[in-house]
């Protein structure tokens, strides 16, 4: 990562050279990963407001935030690519590459970058404290929450302190400068995959003893489970960029363009994983089959099917369930019918708390 260009290099005979271009390919991923996490985070906004009819909480607003940061962090990499990203070197105009603009902007990105998967698992904890209130994901979940702001806050160090003074990260003319080497950038990488696995298992027993129908309990693991996928697409990203931070080739304008593939890719799956494991009442009403059994139905106040307990359940309690009123009781602390919106809810259990009518509009 420097600032400077290359010294000219003899390619060859221009008319046997390769003259494609990946400039509009890394615009078209940036820009299809965005639009569909700003997407998620739009359904989870209308499942807030429309569909539960409750205010929007600190998590709602903490991952607008994260799909704000990877929209900066998105702006930052068009940037480099007007810069000359994803084009071959010897394809540029040397008067219009700009080599100091694009590592500039290339380190800004990093802290967007980092930025957005802070806010994104913060939103996510938040939610598995307002969600598991009576299991130990609760507690559990503080403890994961104080790790990962204490091993952010070594991210941001790292970025801040590339290189001393900082200005020498993108311009190479300052000769008496000290850099982080490249491992702690990918020490940071690796830090973050593990607490991501540590916070994606927390939710997965209790979701699994969950006493609900077999479908409702396929799509809620799924919903969880797609925190993996993010940390597999993060282990995938280290795979295919390390060996192109430590040596892009003469190339590298066009070598590196896989770099902000995956980046994109990444930010944005951590924005739409933050979303999808709120969206079960999303899916109840648009896509109920997903949910429901052949031959149920499910009109805007009940669920019909062929026995009246088929419209109950609930999910954020290890415990079985009893039955009570046609209802299911968990914990005592709060009532869940599929169907019931919070008007009906507060007639059946007047005593139910503020707190708790926001964890039951999670669980839909």
């Amino acid at each position: 990562m420097n600032g400077a260009m290359p010294p000219p290099v003899d390619f060859g005979d221009p008319a046997l050279l390769p003259h494609d271009s990946r400039q509009p390919d890394i615009i078209a991923c940036v820009l299809v990963t965005w639009i569909i996490g700003a997407a998620f985070v739009a359904a989870r906004f209308y499942t807030r407001l429309a569909i539960n009819g409750s205010t929007l909480g600190p998590s709602e607003w903490i991952i607008l935030a994260a799909s704000i940061s990877s929209l900066a962090t998105s702006i930052c990499i068009i940037m480099e690519v007007q810069f000359g990203i994803g084009a071959h070197i010897y394809d540029l105009d040397p008067s219009r590459f700009n080599p100091i603009g694009n590592v500039e902007a290339q380190w800004i990105s990093i802290i967007f970058y980092a930025l957005t998967l802070m806010l994104t698992k913060v939103s996510i904890l938040l939610l598995y404290m307002n969600v598991f209130y009576h299991s130990w994901v609760r507690p559990a979940s503080y403890v994961v929450f104080g790790i990962i702001i204490i091993s952010h806050i070594w991210a941001f160090y790292v970025v801040f302190s590339a290189c001393r003074p900082i200005e020498a990260f993108w311009d190479t003319s300052i000769t008496d400068a000290v850099c982080n080497p490249p491992q702690y950038f990918l020490a940071n990488q690796y830090l973050a995959i593990a607490t991501d696995f540590i916070m994606f298992f927390l939710p997965m027993p209790v979701v699994w003893n969950l006493k609900v129908r077999w479908k409702q309990k396929a799509l809620l693991l799924g919903l969880f489970a797609l925190g993996f996928f993010a940390c597999i697409l993060s282990i995938l990203r280290i795979v295919y960029i390390s060996p192109l931070l430590a040596n892009s080739g003469i190339d590298f304008t066009y070598n590196s363009a896989p770099i902000f593939y995956w980046t994109s890719v990444e930010i944005n799956v951590a924005v739409v994983v933050g979303c999808a494991i709120t969206l079960k009442p999303f899916i109840r009403r648009f896509m109920p089959s997903l949910l429901f059994a052949k031959g149920e139905t499910v009109t805007a106040g009940t669920r019909t099917g062929t026995s009246p307990m088929r419209g109950v359940g609930t999910w954020g309690s290890m415990r079985t369930p009893a039955v009570k009123n046609n209802h299911i009781r968990v914990d005592s602390s709060f009532t869940a019918e599929y169907g019931k919106d919070d008007e009906e809810m507060a007639a059946v259990k007047p005593s139910m708390s503020s707190e708790q009518s926001l964890r039951r509009a999670y669980m839909g």
